[in-house]
């Protein structure tokens, strides 16, 4: 019988690294608990906006959720949720018909009106919601609605102004 073979310091894979920084485990998931899951944003956002024979466009739910991506939306309407598509998700919810090409209804087990006050949330509404950072809300408001390159000139003036300040 051979004895076991020693590991050389090269041989030092990523699962070693991991459990030597004390993590024990390579993948790590992080779960939001105030949001609610995928699937009940999407029927949700599609009760809101169905029509009077409970009818919507998916193209509309996607519009209603602009914090989820589109096609994560699509995919859960057309697919996951819908009860006629073919069976491709090992967890599958019997939420939405399809009738024809980008319409769907709501199946009568799940139909109910959403409350208007309630509204759908995006993910950074419910965090900000949740911290008292003692920040001022329209700041966070005003900076959340910059693009990426306003965000980076607003920062470029800002350390002009303190190179100013420093230099009198």
């Amino acid at each position: 019988m051979r004895s076991p073979r020693r590991r050389s310091e090269s041989a030092f894979t990523r699962q070693d690294a991991f459990d030597a920084q004390g993590c024990g485990h390579q993948n790590i998931h992080v779960y939001n608990r105030e949001m609610d899951p995928i699937h009940i944003q999407v029927l949700e956002a599609a009760c809101a906006l169905a029509n009077a024979d409970w009818t919507f466009r998916v193209a509309d739910v996607a519009g209603a959720l602009p914090h989820l991506n589109p096609g994560t939306v699509r995919t859960h309407v057309a697919s996951r949720c819908c009860v006629n598509a073919p069976p491709h998700h090992a967890s599958r919810y019997r939420y939405f018909r399809a009738l024809h090409r980008g319409v769907y209804r709501i199946e009568p087990a799940v139909r109910r009106r959403v409350p208007s006050d309630r509204g759908c949330r995006a993910s950074q509404d419910v965090i900000l919601a949740s911290l008292d950072s003692g920040v001022d809300r329209t700041l966070l408001a005003e900076s959340i609605a910059l693009t990426p390159t306003e965000r980076i000139e607003t920062m470029r003036q800002a350390a002009r102004s303190l190179d100013g300040m420093r230099a009198r």
